[in-house]
C-alpha cells in the first residue's frame, strides 16, 4: 500500500496519494521522492486532487478513484 509514497514496478514509479477528504493527502511528501526524469504513474484516491496545485513538473499518468460519485452513470448513456 502506498499512501504519499513512491514503489518502483519494472522501471515504473509508481506513486500512491492517500485520500484528500481525510485530509490525509499529501502530494509534495510523495513527490519528493520522485525522480522527475523518470517514467512515473500516479494513483490518487480523489479525482479531485489533479486540479490542485503541485503536480508541477510531473510528467505522467494519474489514475484516481472515485467513480461512484456518477462518472461511470454518464459514460454508460452514451
Amino acid at each position: 500500500m502506498l499512501r504519499n509514497a513512491v514503489g518502483v514496478v519494472a522501471g515504473l514509479q509508481v506513486m500512491g496519494l492517500d485520500d484528500l477528504w481525510a485530509g490525509t493527502f499529501d502530494l509534495a511528501a510523495a513527490k519528493a521522492q520522485l525522480n522527475l526524469s523518470q517514467p512515473a504513474i500516479a494513483l490518487s484516491h480523489n479525482p479531485d486532487t489533479a486540479d490542485l496545485v503541485g503536480w508541477e513538473g510531473f510528467s505522467g499518468w494519474i489514475l484516481a478513484g472515485h467513480t461512484h460519485g456518477g462518472q461511470w452513470a454518464m459514460i454508460s448513456r452514451l
